[in-house]
């Protein structure tokens, strides 16, 4: 199982935070993602670049591109972080 870069604890998931100021997990499933089938959170934000793809414990942006998501969430090693 992956662990977050940023606060090391190991993760199945991450959250996608998009334009509709909403959270909702993401997982890999046939090395596509996701989506879970409920919010997370809902919130107001202030202009940024959307989407991207936080930690599900520390809450930070990890990554903003989806192949290094799925990179990330298979184990491998060719991912960049925001």
């Amino acid at each position: 199982m992956p662990q977050c870069p940023r606060c090391s604890t190991e993760i199945d998931h991450l959250v996608e935070v998009n334009q509709y100021y909403h959270e909702f997990g993401v997982r890999l499933i046939n090395g596509h993602l996701d989506p879970y089938p409920y919010t997370l959170k809902e919130y107001e934000v202030d202009a940024m670049d959307f989407p991207y793809w936080a930690c599900p414990s520390c809450d930070d942006g990890l990554f903003d591109e989806e192949s290094s998501v799925i990179a990330f969430l298979k184990g491998e090693r060719d991912w960049v972080l925001i």
